[in-house]
């Protein structure tokens, strides 16, 4: 295929052992075609995100760089409450976030998809669009080793086990990897069972204790699967049909949280499912307000709400013990006609919850009153955020681009 602008599904099998491809056109709007099942010819998997989604090219607005410097490069942050998500006029600080470092993919700036920290923070693993997972020490800022998907398919999603030890790859063509990282080797290949036994596998998880995976697929389930037996325990599909673009355990692991997405051919709709972890049994179903299709998800460190962000650049907070929601925030950058991803994370042991859409600047929020504390601006080279993720020490977070760049910040 030709264009500039392109992008092609993985997970969806057409007829002749052909897989559906969409090639953007200028104006944005996907164009169908076929790409051979044999991914010959030097093909490569879409830049998916974690929505599973191609990502369609789009206009932004120029972002004013808001850096200041005092003592080193800083990340403009404004302080002050707004809950709209609008910055109080004349309010800029420059005392909330030092940049640490700037790396750059060493695979032509590939585009990062995720990133994760290790639980002792020593190191940060970093996939990207092209298939490799690299990870860097922390104190030296040196690329430890490098894993690449055993299919040259790559990775959606990446997590690490709560020990540290292991590393989870959500591959891009059917199944979940996990690696000894000590050993530099798969240990465990864990197939997706849904169509055709190719499908995507979107999002993973550990649960908190180490015990078991929830690895969602855009074939509309996610599934649970036992690390010692290497076995399904239980499939959680939705009553909405649609495809899986994100997992998440609870604190306690005693739920794990589903939220679907409609394909990139489809029309709107999107649920977040909360399922039993032990028996597989549906909680209950909260519906997505915006009808956009659910991005990230993320509980709180205390397990009372839980946060899902949509793809119209809404987040929403809901209330674990009633099922109802609690709040609705919305970055002051964010942007419905761009169908841009929406990634939440808490930081660690705080009621703070981090919000990136479509712009390059991260907002927080005080998930208790659903008030702005700062927003962080300029925090990536690239015009947009692709990725982020906190250590576990709450103060230090990295910020991956769609040009391939990672900044990692210190935030006091």
């Amino acid at each position: 295929m030709t264009g500039k602008n392109q992008g092609f599904i993985a997970n969806t099998p057409d007829s002749g052992g052909s897989y559906v491809a969409f090639n953007y056109s200028d104006d944005g709007s996907p164009q169908r075609g076929t790409e051979p099942a044999d991914k010959g010819n030097g093909w490569r998997p879409p830049s998916y995100g974690r929505r599973g989604r191609v990502l369609a090219p789009r206009v932004y607005a120029a972002l004013a760089i808001l850096l200041v410097l005092a003592g080193g490069i800083a990340a403009a942050v404004y302080l002050g409450e707004g809950s709209g998500g609008a910055a109080p006029s004349g309010a800029s600080q420059a005392a909330g976030a030092t940049l640490v470092t700037t790396l750059t993919d060493p695979d032509t700036a590939a585009m990062v998809v995720s990133l994760a920290y290790s639980p002792d923070r020593s190191t940060l693993a970093v996939a990207d669009q092209d298939g490799n997972i690299y990870l860097w020490d922390t104190k030296t800022w040196q690329i430890l080793t490098t894993f690449t998907d055993p299919n040259d398919m790559g990775a959606n999603a990446i997590a690490f086990s709560p020990d540290g030890t292991e590393l989870a790859a959500a591959g891009n063509f059917g199944s979940t990897y996990v690696w000894d990282i000590s050993a530099s080797r798969v240990i465990a290949t864990l197939s997706d069972p849904g169509c055709c036994g190719n499908t995507s596998v979107s999002s993973v998880a550990f649960s908190p204790d180490g015990t078991a995976i929830a690895a969602g697929d855009f074939d509309g389930s996610a599934y649970l699967w036992n690390l010692s037996s290497r076995k399904i325990t239980a499939t959680l599909t939705g009553s909405d049909g649609l495809d899986v673009g994100t997992v998440a355990f609870s604190p306690d692991g005693s739920t794990v949280a589903t939220g679907t997405t409609p394909p990139v051919d489809g029309n709107g709709g999107g649920d977040v499912y909360l399922w039993d972890s032990h028996t597989g049994q549906l909680r209950a179903t909260l519906p997505d307000p915006g009808s956009a299709g659910i991005a990230a998800l993320a509980f709180a460190p205390g397990g009372d709400k839980l946060a899902a962000g949509d793809s119209n650049g809404s987040t929403y907070l809901w209330s674990t013990s009633s099922d109802r929601l609690a709040a609705t925030l919305t970055n002051a950058d964010s942007d419905d006609s761009a169908a841009g991803e929406t990634f939440v994370a808490f930081v660690p042991g705080s009621t703070t919850l981090a919000i990136a859409g479509d712009g390059n600047s991260i907002y927080l929020w005080n998930s208790r009153t659903a008030q702005i504390s700062s927003i962080l601006t300029s925090v990536n080279s690239g015009p947009l955020v692709s990725s982020m993720a906190f250590a576990s020490d709450g103060k230090t977070l990295a910020v991956g681009g769609e040009d391939g760049s990672i900044s990692v910040w210190h935030i006091t």
